[in-house]
C-alpha cells in the first residue's frame, strides 16, 4: 500500500518544493485505514496533504540585460496565477527603455543560456503574449510592460496553461542602441505555478 507508479505530481523538487500539484496520483491513495487528510478526504501519500488552493507563488531569478539607457530592466509580478480567480495576475517589468515594442515570452522549464548579448532564462520551446508598447515618459528607463498572465490562463489559448503547471517567463523587447549590438533588451525572469 502506499506505491503509486510513474511521477508522483509535486510541484518542484529540483526547488525543494514537494507539495502535491492538482492530478497527483498521490492524492486520496493512502492507506484507507490512516486517518483523514484535514479536507475530510482519504489520506494521501507524501508528507504533504493536498491543498486544492496551493500553487508556488511568483518568485524572480535570472538577470536581465543592461539597456542602452543605463538600466537593467526588472520583472515584476502582483496577483497569483489562477485557473479561476476574476483577480488578474499582472507580470510586468520596469527600468524598460520608453515607448519601444516588446512581449513576454513563457515555457515549463528555466534555463540561463547566452542570449543576444543577455541571458535567456525560459527553456525552449517557448511561446510568446502578443506585442506591446513600453510606453513611459521622455526621461530614460521610464518604460514598462505589464500583462494580465490570469486572462491568458483562462482564455483556453494554450491548452497546457492549466492547473498545476510551473511557468516560466521573462520580457524581451527592441532596443535599436543597445551597447551589446543586438538591437533588443531582456529582463530577469520569473516562475510561478498555476493554481485551480
Amino acid at each position: 500500500m502506499g506505491n503509486v507508479p510513474g511521477d508522483p505530481g509535486l510541484w518542484n523538487v529540483a526547488s525543494g518544493d514537494i507539495h502535491l500539484k492538482p492530478g497527483s496520483v498521490c492524492i486520496d491513495a493512502g492507506d484507507p485505514a490512516s486517518p483523514l487528510d484535514p479536507d475530510g478526504s482519504r489520506a494521501d501519500i507524501g508528507a504533504i496533504p493536498y491543498d486544492a488552493t496551493y500553487a508556488p507563488g511568483p518568485s524572480v531569478y535570472c538577470e536581465g540585460k543592461l539597456n542602452s539607457q543605463g538600466c537593467v530592466p526588472s520583472i515584476g509580478f502582483s496577483g497569483s496565477a489562477s485557473a479561476s480567480s476574476a483577480t488578474p495576475f499582472l507580470v510586468t517589468a520596469s527600468n524598460v527603455v520608453p515607448h519601444r515594442r516588446g512581449f513576454l515570452f513563457y515555457g515549463f522549464a528555466k534555463d540561463a543560456q547566452p542570449f543576444q548579448g543577455g541571458t535567456y532564462c525560459v527553456l525552449q520551446p517557448t511561446r510568446r503574449t502578443r506585442g506591446q508598447d513600453s510606453l513611459g515618459g521622455p526621461a530614460p528607463c521610464t518604460g514598462a510592460f505589464s500583462y494580465d498572465f490570469n486572462a491568458r490562463i483562462q482564455s483556453g489559448a494554450d491548452p497546457f496553461l492549466v492547473p498545476g503547471a510551473l511557468v516560466y517567463a521573462q520580457y524581451w523587447y527592441r532596443d535599436p542602441a543597445d551597447p551589446s549590438g543586438f538591437a533588443s533588451g531582456l529582463s530577469d525572469a520569473v516562475c510561478f505555478g498555476v493554481a485551480p
